[in-house]
């Protein structure tokens, strides 16, 4: 019996393995971290998602347009975070506009009514937050959003039961929040958060700080390596003038210049561009994966999460049952 206790305690142990818990310095994920050294994905997308959170008409326009204008002028897709309750006017005409064009490059994702903090919230005001914003957004454009970007990159356990009562695909949050696997071939909700950044978040100043594209594009390939895809994260405030230490609605062209330079070493590489929801279609067996048969595969790896404590709690009940009747 000690033997079986035994046996099942490391099986259970075993079963947690795949959560690879690492760094993060300053918002990036610390792809130097020993965690990663021999995580492999099982299947890879052998693309990139850009999504853009914090889209509204109140605050920060003209940058929000120029971010916009820069991939379209490019034909990249991305993949944007609408806050419901100040989603009007002008950033509805300019994105109904790109949305009703033949070839729009434009995704729209759920990104609350009033960036409310998930983690705080109780069911019924996390289900009426999301209605009111897809509401909202389907009677501006017609669409009706499936991702979820949850503000501040944070959520509950009653999060996930509200995005599948309202048949929600894809949850992107924060490396951070959600750490990995982030196992593409699943039924149910996908997490792809953000794997690389345009800028990091500065908690002093509360400010963000552009990164040069060189170091953003580094963490693609990270990312890709580690995960099979890559989310790139931005927010109109990395692509504002500050002012008096507030940011003005007035767009600073200097970063505006490395998005487009980061667009073009992408558009040179072998990687494709993609919205959120198109990471997981027309996956690829990893060949390194393939070579090596890593047992740190993230897809391969899953089924243990769930699998081997299920096992574990069935042969625990039937050595009780034994042992019960037994003494009977």
């Amino acid at each position: 019996m000690k033997l079986l206790a035994t046996s099942l305690g490391i099986l259970c142990i075993l079963s947690y393995a795949p959560y690879i818990h690492a760094e993060v310095d300053g918002g990036r994920v610390n792809f130097s971290d020993h965690a990663f050294e021999k995580m492999i994905p099982l299947e890879i997308c052998n693309c990139v998602a850009f999504r853009m959170d914090d889209i509204q008409n109140y605050w920060l326009l003209e940058p929000q347009l120029e971010v916009l204008e820069t991939f379209r002028e490019y034909n990249v897709p991305i993949t944007i975070g609408v806050i419901g309750n100040d989603f009007e006017e002008d950033i509805v005409k300019y994105i109904r506009n790109v949305t009703n064009s033949e070839n729009s490059n434009i995704e729209i994702a759920n990104h609350s009514w009033a960036h409310e903090d998930f983690s705080l919230l109780d069911k019924d005001h996390q289900n009426q937050s999301i209605k009111n914003t897809n509401d909202r957004i389907f009677n501006m454009t017609g669409l009706l959003p499936k991702i979820f970007y949850p503000p501040f990159g944070v959520s509950n356990n009653s999060t996930l039961e509200v995005l599948r009562d309202h048949n929600f695909t894809i949850m992107s949050s924060t490396f951070a929040s959600s750490p990995p696997p982030y196992p593409l071939v699943i039924s149910g909700i996908h997490h792809f958060p953000a794997t690389a950044l345009t800028a990091d978040y500065v908690a002093e100043s509360k400010m963000f700080e552009g990164l040069p594209f060189n170091e953003t594009l580094k963490d693609i390939q990270n990312s890709q390596e580690k995960f099979g895809f890559s989310v790139v994260a931005l927010h109109p405030q990395e692509f504002a003038m500050i002012e008096n230490g507030e940011y003005v609605d007035k767009v600073n062209q200097e970063q505006i210049q490395e998005l487009a330079l980061l667009i073009e070493e992408i558009q040179k590489s072998d990687l494709k561009t993609v919205f959120v929801s198109q990471i997981n279609d027309n996956l690829i067996k990893n060949p390194e994966y393939l070579q090596t048969g890593s047992s740190n595969s993230v897809s391969s790896g899953v089924w243990m999460i769930w699998v081997v404590p299920a096992v574990a709690g069935i042969v625990g009940a039937g050595v009780y049952l034994v042992k019960f009747r037994a003494r009977k």
